[in-house]
């Protein structure tokens, strides 16, 4: 019995009124490891898939959020931990970077937070220091001044103590097993993801609160001025589903609106190419207007002078 390429894509076909995409995705890269195997065992001659792609997913483009959701899930957040979303949001570090930081991480007199290690926690075992995600994410990001003068205050009000936690960023150096980590949950003990997700929840509850009060007073506002034309306040919400990444998205698309280049949001962001900040932030940069002419013109204004137009000869 033969299967043939054709039978293959009928099978897609079918499925993909079944399944999403990604699911699809996942399905058929099995499919293809058996048959991969099947040929390398010589049991059959050539794989069916080989030409066959399943069908692409689409990934959802980034909306960032609107900078009043963001300062309401400051505002939203424990005390302890409001100078932690203070600084994702005006770093852009991912989750496990900010749960790792140390305290020498910080430099308050350059204003800088130093990404060396992350804060890993792996569905069985205890949370660990390891190493960041990629090369690039070793990395120095700038930060404003209010971000600073927020750890500041944190240190002060919740000073670091030694956690309990094994530190295998360097396999090459024997491991120490204290770290002065700048957050903590309120046992003292390193941030864990499941416990985290249900402080989020909170403050993502409690954020919307806040930002249905400020449009409740704009509004009122607004009607006493007698509804002005073009000024009517809109709502702004933390959407379903967002989480401490969105954060990070709304920093990259801060540095975007400031027509940082490509290069400069990939390093800030610590992506290991290029590719990848363009392939999920692309729709984000401003479409300039277009100068490609003026550019030409710049370069080869001077050619015509160079070649003057044939003569004509006349009869």
């Amino acid at each position: 019995m033969s299967i043939r390429p054709s039978e293959i894509q009928a099978w897609i076909k079918d499925r993909s009124q079944h399944l999403a995409p990604s699911t699809l995705r996942v399905t058929y890269a099995y499919l293809v490891t058996i048959f991969g195997t099947a040929v390398r065992d010589r049991i059959i001659a050539i794989n069916p898939c080989s030409g066959i792609k399943a069908p692409e997913v689409r990934k959802a483009e980034i909306v960032p959020l609107h900078p009043s959701a963001v300062r309401s899930l400051v505002d939203a957040s424990p005390d302890r931990y409001r100078a932690l979303n203070l600084l994702t949001a005006a770093s852009g570090l991912r989750q496990g970077e900010v749960f790792g930081l140390e305290v020498d991480c910080i430099d308050f007199l350059r204003r800088e937070v130093t990404v060396r290690q992350q804060l890993i926690g792996p569905e069985a075992g205890e949370p660990y220091l390891g190493e960041p995600k990629t090369h690039e994410s070793y990395r120095t990001v700038p930060l404003v001044s209010s971000a600073v003068d927020a750890l500041a205050a944190h240190l002060q009000r919740f000073p670091a103590v030694p956690v309990d936690i094994e530190d295998r960023t360097d396999p090459r150096k024997p491991r120490r097993r204290m770290a002065q980590l700048l957050f903590t949950s309120e046992r003292r003990e390193s941030l864990r993801r499941g416990n985290w997700a249900h402080v989020w929840e909170r403050i993502e509850v409690n954020a919307n609160k806040l930002l249905e009060a400020a449009h409740a007073a704009a509004y009122e506002w607004w009607v006493r001025q007698g509804r002005p034309e073009g000024a009517e306040p809109a709502p702004v919400r933390v959407p379903d589903g967002a989480s401490m990444h969105d954060l990070r998205h709304f920093y990259a698309s801060a540095l975007i609106k400031h027509r940082e280049s490509v290069k400069t949001v990939q390093r800030r962001l610590g992506h290991s190419k290029p590719s990848i900040t363009l392939d999920i932030y692309t729709h984000l940069w401003p479409d300039d207007e277009d100068t490609t002419r003026a550019a030409v013109e710049a370069m080869l204004g001077d050619v015509p002078a160079l070649c003057p137009p044939a003569k004509i000869q006349t009869s």
